[in-house]
Protein backbone atom coordinates (compact mmCIF):
# COMPACT_ATOMS: atom_id res chain seq x y z
CA UNK A 1 0.00 0.00 0.00
CA UNK A 2 1.34 3.41 -0.97
CA UNK A 3 1.87 5.57 2.16
CA UNK A 4 3.06 9.17 2.30
CA UNK A 5 3.65 11.62 5.14
CA UNK A 6 2.56 15.24 4.51
CA UNK A 7 4.00 18.27 6.21
CA UNK A 8 1.75 20.11 8.67
CA UNK A 9 2.75 23.48 7.18
CA UNK A 10 1.75 22.46 3.68
CA UNK A 11 -1.51 20.77 4.63
CA UNK A 12 -3.04 23.12 7.19
CA UNK A 13 -4.26 25.81 4.74
CA UNK A 14 -5.61 23.12 2.44
CA UNK A 15 -7.49 21.42 5.27
CA UNK A 16 -9.02 24.69 6.41
CA UNK A 17 -10.05 25.45 2.84
CA UNK A 18 -11.95 22.18 2.60
CA UNK A 19 -13.59 22.70 5.97
CA UNK A 20 -14.64 26.14 4.82
CA UNK A 21 -16.22 24.81 1.64
CA UNK A 22 -13.50 26.12 -0.67
CA UNK A 23 -11.59 24.30 -3.36
CA UNK A 24 -8.56 22.48 -1.97
CA UNK A 25 -5.16 23.24 -3.52
CA UNK A 26 -2.89 20.38 -4.43
CA UNK A 27 -1.25 18.75 -1.41
CA UNK A 28 2.51 18.71 -1.08
CA UNK A 29 3.99 15.28 -0.44
CA UNK A 30 7.47 15.24 1.04
CA UNK A 31 10.37 12.82 1.04
CA UNK A 32 8.96 10.05 -1.12
CA UNK A 33 10.79 8.16 -3.83
CA UNK A 34 8.04 8.92 -6.34
CA UNK A 35 8.85 12.65 -6.26
CA UNK A 36 11.33 13.13 -9.07
CA UNK A 37 12.70 16.71 -8.90
CA UNK A 38 9.36 18.19 -7.83
CA UNK A 39 8.37 21.56 -9.20
CA UNK A 40 7.09 23.80 -6.40
CA UNK A 41 4.84 26.81 -6.82
CA UNK A 42 2.77 28.94 -4.42
CA UNK A 43 -0.98 29.36 -4.87
CA UNK A 44 -2.80 31.66 -2.44
CA UNK A 45 0.15 31.44 -0.03
CA UNK A 46 0.00 27.61 -0.06
CA UNK A 47 3.06 25.64 -1.23
CA UNK A 48 2.01 23.34 -4.06
CA UNK A 49 4.11 20.50 -5.47
CA UNK A 50 2.99 20.52 -9.08
CA UNK A 51 4.10 17.01 -9.99
CA UNK A 52 3.62 15.37 -6.59
CA UNK A 53 1.08 12.85 -7.82
CA UNK A 54 2.14 12.53 -11.45
CA UNK A 55 4.12 9.30 -11.01
CA UNK A 56 2.07 7.57 -8.31
CA UNK A 57 0.76 4.87 -10.64
CA UNK A 58 4.12 3.65 -11.92
CA UNK A 59 4.38 0.81 -9.38
CA UNK A 60 0.76 -0.35 -9.66
CA UNK A 61 0.69 -3.77 -11.33
CA UNK A 62 -0.79 -4.07 -14.80
CA UNK A 63 -4.44 -5.19 -14.65
CA UNK A 64 -5.66 -8.33 -16.41
CA UNK A 65 -7.06 -7.87 -19.91
CA UNK A 66 -10.28 -5.86 -19.97
CA UNK A 67 -9.90 -4.69 -16.37
CA UNK A 68 -8.73 -1.60 -14.45
CA UNK A 69 -6.31 -1.42 -11.51
CA UNK A 70 -7.54 0.78 -8.64
CA UNK A 71 -5.15 1.27 -5.74
CA UNK A 72 -6.33 2.58 -2.37
CA UNK A 73 -3.49 4.60 -0.83
CA UNK A 74 -3.04 6.71 2.28
CA UNK A 75 -1.23 9.90 3.21
CA UNK A 76 -0.90 11.15 6.80
CA UNK A 77 -0.39 14.52 8.47
CA UNK A 78 1.34 15.55 10.60
CA UNK A 79 2.47 12.02 11.56
CA UNK A 80 1.65 8.41 10.77
CA UNK A 81 -0.99 6.74 12.93
CA UNK A 82 0.51 4.54 15.67
CA UNK A 83 0.89 0.97 14.52
CA UNK A 84 1.26 1.69 10.82
CA UNK A 85 -2.02 3.26 9.78
CA UNK A 86 -5.27 2.03 8.25
CA UNK A 87 -5.60 -1.13 6.17
CA UNK A 88 -8.02 -2.07 3.40
CA UNK A 89 -9.77 -5.45 3.68
CA UNK A 90 -12.32 -7.54 1.89
CA UNK A 91 -15.67 -7.13 3.67
CA UNK A 92 -17.16 -9.60 6.10
CA UNK A 93 -20.23 -11.09 4.36
CA UNK A 94 -22.29 -10.38 7.49
CA UNK A 95 -21.11 -6.76 7.83
CA UNK A 96 -20.95 -5.38 4.30
CA UNK A 97 -23.55 -2.60 4.26
CA UNK A 98 -22.31 0.80 3.13
CA UNK A 99 -20.99 2.97 5.98
CA UNK A 100 -21.27 0.28 8.64
CA UNK A 101 -18.86 1.49 11.32
CA UNK A 102 -17.85 0.68 14.88
CA UNK A 103 -15.20 1.43 17.47
CA UNK A 104 -14.14 -1.85 19.08
CA UNK A 105 -12.76 -2.36 22.56
CA UNK A 106 -9.63 -4.42 23.20
CA UNK A 107 -10.22 -8.08 22.44
CA UNK A 108 -13.28 -7.60 20.24
CA UNK A 109 -13.17 -9.25 16.83
CA UNK A 110 -12.98 -7.05 13.74
CA UNK A 111 -15.66 -8.01 11.18
CA UNK A 112 -13.43 -7.91 8.11
CA UNK A 113 -12.12 -10.39 5.58
CA UNK A 114 -8.65 -10.80 4.12
CA UNK A 115 -6.37 -7.80 3.73
CA UNK A 116 -6.25 -6.44 0.18
CA UNK A 117 -2.72 -6.95 -1.10
CA UNK A 118 -1.03 -3.53 -1.45
CA UNK A 119 -4.49 -1.95 -1.57
CA UNK A 120 -4.85 -2.90 -5.25
CA UNK A 121 -8.17 -4.04 -6.72
CA UNK A 122 -8.69 -5.26 -10.28
CA UNK A 123 -12.14 -4.19 -11.44
CA UNK A 124 -14.16 -4.45 -14.61
CA UNK A 125 -15.39 -1.11 -16.00
CA UNK A 126 -18.60 -0.30 -14.13
CA UNK A 127 -17.86 -2.64 -11.23
CA UNK A 128 -18.52 -1.53 -7.64
CA UNK A 129 -17.10 -3.24 -4.57
CA UNK A 130 -17.43 -2.95 -0.81
CA UNK A 131 -14.19 -2.53 1.15
CA UNK A 132 -13.69 -2.53 4.92
CA UNK A 133 -11.21 0.05 6.22
CA UNK A 134 -9.56 -1.12 9.45
CA UNK A 135 -7.37 0.59 12.03
CA UNK A 136 -5.82 -1.28 14.98
CA UNK A 137 -4.63 0.85 17.88
CA UNK A 138 -1.60 -0.71 19.62
CA UNK A 139 -1.22 2.06 22.22
CA UNK A 140 -2.43 2.60 25.77
CA UNK A 141 -4.34 5.72 24.73
CA UNK A 142 -7.36 6.28 22.45
CA UNK A 143 -6.48 7.38 18.92
CA UNK A 144 -8.64 9.66 16.79
CA UNK A 145 -8.36 11.01 13.24
CA UNK A 146 -10.28 12.65 10.43
CA UNK A 147 -9.96 12.40 6.66
CA UNK A 148 -9.92 14.75 3.69
CA UNK A 149 -11.63 13.98 0.36
CA UNK A 150 -9.61 11.52 -1.73
CA UNK A 151 -7.39 12.71 -4.57
CA UNK A 152 -7.07 10.51 -7.64
CA UNK A 153 -4.17 10.25 -10.02
CA UNK A 154 -3.55 10.58 -12.84
CA UNK A 155 -5.91 13.55 -12.77
CA UNK A 156 -7.33 12.86 -16.23
CA UNK A 157 -8.71 9.53 -14.93
CA UNK A 158 -10.15 11.00 -11.72
CA UNK A 159 -13.55 11.38 -13.40
CA UNK A 160 -13.78 7.58 -13.66
CA UNK A 161 -13.14 6.77 -9.99
CA UNK A 162 -16.31 6.22 -7.95
CA UNK A 163 -15.65 6.17 -4.22
CA UNK A 164 -18.31 6.51 -1.56
CA UNK A 165 -15.89 6.65 1.27
CA UNK A 166 -14.82 8.50 4.38
CA UNK A 167 -16.77 11.52 5.60
CA UNK A 168 -14.99 14.72 6.57
CA UNK A 169 -17.62 15.50 9.23
CA UNK A 170 -16.69 12.51 11.43
CA UNK A 171 -13.92 12.15 13.99
CA UNK A 172 -13.02 8.45 13.92
CA UNK A 173 -11.92 6.87 17.20
CA UNK A 174 -10.14 3.66 18.18
CA UNK A 175 -10.01 2.81 21.91
CA UNK A 176 -6.74 1.89 23.62
CA UNK A 177 -5.61 -1.51 22.28
CA UNK A 178 -8.87 -1.63 20.38
CA UNK A 179 -9.79 -1.04 16.75
CA UNK A 180 -12.07 0.82 14.37
CA UNK A 181 -13.61 -0.15 11.05
CA UNK A 182 -15.82 1.38 8.37
CA UNK A 183 -17.31 -0.14 5.22
CA UNK A 184 -16.91 1.98 2.09
CA UNK A 185 -17.76 1.41 -1.57
CA UNK A 186 -15.24 1.80 -4.37
CA UNK A 187 -15.48 1.31 -8.09
CA UNK A 188 -15.00 2.73 -11.54
CA UNK A 189 -17.20 4.25 -14.23
CA UNK A 190 -18.45 1.92 -17.01
CA UNK A 191 -16.61 4.09 -19.54
CA UNK A 192 -13.20 3.72 -17.86
CA UNK A 193 -10.64 2.65 -20.49
CA UNK A 194 -9.59 -0.97 -19.86
CA UNK A 195 -5.95 -1.24 -18.84
CA UNK A 196 -6.06 2.02 -16.85
CA UNK A 197 -4.34 2.37 -13.48
CA UNK A 198 -5.78 4.77 -10.89
CA UNK A 199 -4.39 5.69 -7.47
CA UNK A 200 -7.01 6.95 -4.97
CA UNK A 201 -5.22 8.74 -2.12
CA UNK A 202 -7.00 9.18 1.22
CA UNK A 203 -5.40 11.90 3.35
CA UNK A 204 -5.72 11.16 7.07
CA UNK A 205 -5.25 13.93 9.64
CA UNK A 206 -3.82 12.32 12.75
CA UNK A 207 -4.22 15.32 15.06
CA UNK A 208 -7.79 16.51 14.43
CA UNK A 209 -7.54 19.35 16.96
CA UNK A 210 -5.03 21.04 14.66
CA UNK A 211 -7.46 21.18 11.77
CA UNK A 212 -11.06 21.27 13.02
CA UNK A 213 -12.68 24.60 13.92
CA UNK A 214 -13.31 25.25 17.60
CA UNK A 215 -16.38 23.43 18.87
CA UNK A 216 -16.25 20.65 16.22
Amino acid sequence: MFVTKISRKALLPAALAVLGGLAMPAIAHEGHEHLNSPSVSVVNDVPVVLNAIADRTTDIPEPPAGMVALRLSTAYAPDLLPGGGVEFHQPDPEVDSLWAMESLEAGEDIPAGAKIDNGVLFLKPGELKMVTVVYRNPTDQPVQFVTLPHQDSPSYLAQFAKLTCFCLSFVYKAPAHGAWYRVIRVGINPKTPPGSKIDAVFTILTDPNDFLPAGS
